[in-house]
């Protein structure tokens, strides 16, 4: 996802923008710079909270850093954000059981480039997400973060 949601780039911060310090602030601190972020409103007029290369969004930073083994005080480093999209994916997993289709459908709704079924227009069309999870074993892992197959920018 992270090559869709930054171009892999884990300071990358909402709107296209990038934070030089934000692979070395803690959890703590990354949770607190998207509150600050968040008293802005983008171009549409909302709050948005998106950082790192999965371009996480703050209430899905604070309920899922725990589940990844993270603690506060930990980094926000690529491999802990990997940690965190692994824990992503493997929800949407969960809840999409055997199915492909509903398993894109799921990463679709975890991240906001992913078409979530065909003909819908996000930057990721829906033929790509399916190759993603279907395609061969190598084509998984380099779609993949640290240690699962396959996942925000939500705007909050």
């Amino acid at each position: 996802m992270k090559q869709f949601e930054s171009t892999n780039n884990y300071s990358a911060i909402y709107g296209g923008g990038t934070e030089n310090n934000l692979t070395n602030m803690t959890i703590r601190e990354v949770l607190d710079y998207q509150t600050e972020m968040m008293k802005h409103r983008g171009k549409d007029g909302k709050p948005h909270s998106p950082v790192g290369a999965y371009q996480i969004v703050r209430g899905t930073l604070e309920d899922n850093y725990k589940t990844a083994g993270l603690s506060l005080d930990d980094k926000f480093t690529p491999e802990n954000q990997d940690k965190i999209a692994d824990v992503l994916i493997s929800k949407r997993k969960q809840i999409a059981g055997n199915s492909d289709e509903s398993f894109a459908f799921q990463l679709g709704q975890e991240w906001e480039v992913l078409s979530r079924s065909p003909g819908e227009n996000r930057r990721v069309p829906y033929d790509t997400v399916l190759d993603m999870i279907t395609g061969t074993e190598e084509e998984k892992e380099s779609n993949a973060p640290a240690e699962t197959v396959a996942e925000e920018g939500h705007g909050e």
